[in-house]
């Protein structure tokens, strides 16, 4: 589905280094140039976890998949306790996921949230819940 961005930061840090030996970076360049949607300690983690009222591992996953960006997923969740269940039972996958991926993420079908969102896929679902589930929640939330 396409390279990560920390790899190809990797190989643009490499060729700029080969070609350019001079400009060899002062400070390691992670530390001047955060990668977007990274961060986020374990301490703020446990108090989101308390204030969102999910599981921690729920939000490991979504820090996982949004990073620092995880928060925009778990506002959704604000109020809708239904937003927080899993879309089924083969994925650690919210409701709220498939909010964003069509509001945020601009996913216009059920088979883009689960392909290029999500990644359901890659994952043998014996039930086949995980469309189901997303074309409900898609048909509910235009």
């Amino acid at each position: 589905m396409g390279g990560k961005y920390t790899t190809y930061r990797a190989i643009a840090q490499e060729a700029l280094i080969k070609a350019m030996p001079h400009l060899s970076p002062i400070m390691p360049y992670e530390e001047q140039y955060a990668l977007y949607g990274s961060g986020g300690c374990n301490e703020e983690l446990k108090i989101l976890s308390q204030r969102f009222e999910v599981p921690l591992d729920l939000i490991r996953y979504l820090q996982g998949i949004y990073g620092s960006r995880f928060g925009d997923v778990l506002n959704i969740t604000r109020g809708k306790d239904q937003f927080k269940e899993k879309i089924c039972s083969c994925s650690p996958a919210i409701a709220a996921q498939v909010i964003y991926a069509q509001q945020v993420e601009m996913a216009q079908t059920p088979q883009d949230v689960m392909e290029r969102r999500l990644g359901l896929s890659y994952l043998d679902c014996p039930t086949g819940d995980c469309r189901r589930s997303i074309e409900r929640i898609l048909r509910s939330h235009p």
